[in-house]
């Protein structure tokens, strides 16, 4: 993936044969050329590793393919019904059909990125696409059966709906999210401080507060938060006939140091590097300072709350928190928007000359990173000896 830097928010200029300026693409055209591109990068590589190894995506993709008939089965902490259920729907028809519909989420969260960058205004908003995907945890979990990245699409579509004012679609969402990944949690307690917030705001700010309209407004956010572990529960009830059935069955003790280990507090700070790559990491470097504005707070506060909880966890040995740098997928989104800031301020300082061939070596080295990166872990290798293996017993009827 190969790109120019001239990648600009109104349109992009197409030329004739003669240099002429004939067409011009819109942004919608033009972001809906970057999700193809991705689409169709990830499934290609899927092609290749249809069984990436990677943590528990296996045992997800099993768990979601059994699942018609046996609903019950989908609804504990572990399995995530928030995504199982949809996945379900996939992975009936084989492991590709379940790369299929992960490569949309990626492709969705892609789209909603450029969006989120553009009214944010930042500049080059397009470019939040490839930064989305030039992060090697993204691209490796792009078409996988993990749960990262929905969780990552959930609270993206959460703030881009409650930033243009579709508050309670917003909240519906956000409520939602503890049933894709615990984090969903977190998220619901900052959504839930900013109802408390706006409606606080909205009775100081008017001449003639109205309280009991405020009140009943905030009300119905909050319910709108609770919806979600409310159809949890009554999916419970149903097909498990235990309406606390997540509770009877949690996935995670408290005390899981015993079997998952811990370290220091700052284990994620440290490893940040290995997680965007070097030539990402170094336009985050850049994007830390021009990022830390009005627009970009509730971004930054999902950003920090996710490296901040995951931190902490792993350096008191909570939940099973295993220190898996790819758990920080979950504010991929953000994490673009942060080194779309990098990018910009990268172009503040080199000249008109050197921007076309920085961006296309920038561009070539960070597609070479994830692709090596991915190439270079032995999880993702270990499907390709099996294969073979099964392939060998087929033909041979053993």
């Amino acid at each position: 993936m190969v790109l120019t830097p001239d990648l600009q928010v109104d349109s992009l200029p197409l030329m004739d044969r003669r240099g002429r300026q004939s067409a011009r693409v819109s942004p919608t055209w033009a972001r809906a050329g970057i999700c193809l591109t991705i689409f169709v990068l990830l499934l290609g590589w899927a092609l290749i590793f249809p069984y990436s190894g990677d943590g528990d995506s296996v045992l997800h993709y099993l768990n979601a393919r059994a699942a018609p008939g046996h609903w019950d089965r989908v609804l504990y902490a572990w399995t995530r019904p928030g995504y199982k259920i949809p996945l379900a729907l996939f992975a009936v028809y084989g492991i590709f059909a379940a790369h299929f519909f992960n490569a949309l989420i990626t492709v969705a969260i892609a789209w909603n990125t450029m969006k989120l960058a553009e009214e944010l205004k930042i500049p080059h908003p397009l470019m939040a696409g490839p930064l989305l995907l030039w992060q090697p945890f993204v691209f490796a979990l792009g078409t996988d059966t993990m749960t990262e990245l929905p969780l990552a699409l959930g609270i993206l579509l959460g703030v881009r709906w409650w930033r243009n004012g579709l508050r309670p679609a917003a909240c519906l969402m956000v409520g939602f999210l503890p049933s894709v990944r615990p984090e969903g949690f977190f998220f619901g307690v900052i959504f839930g401080l900013m109802v408390l917030l706006c409606a606080a705001r909205n009775l100081r700010q008017h001449a003639n507060p109205s309280p009991f309209r405020e009140i009943i407004r905030a009300a119905g956010l909050l319910a709108c938060l609770a919806t979600g572990l409310v159809c949890w529960a009554l999916l419970c009830t149903v097909l498990a006939h235990d309406t606390l059935l997540v509770l009877h069955n949690w996935s995670w003790p408290p005390q899981s140091y015993r079997f998952y280990g811990s370290g220091t507090i700052f284990h994620y700070a440290i490893t940040w590097p290995w997680y965007c790559g070097v030539p990402l990491f170094a336009l985050f470097v850049l994007g830390i300072a021009p990022s830390l504005r009005r627009p970009m707070i509730l971004p930054l506060v999902i950003w920090i709350t996710v490296i901040g909880v995951h931190s902490i966890l792993y350096w008191r040995g909570w939940f099973a928190s295993c220190g898996l740098i790819r758990i920080m997928a979950c504010s991929s989104p953000f994490t673009a928007l942060i080194c779309l800031h990098g990018w910009n301020e990268a172009r503040k300082r080199l000249s008109q000359a050197a921007l076309r061939p920085a961006a296309v070596t920038f561009s070539i080295l960070a597609t070479a990173w994830i692709l090596v990166a991915y190439c270079v872990t032995r999880e993702h290798l270990h499907c390709l000896p099996l294969r073979r293996c099964a392939a060998y017993v087929q033909t041979h009827h053993l």
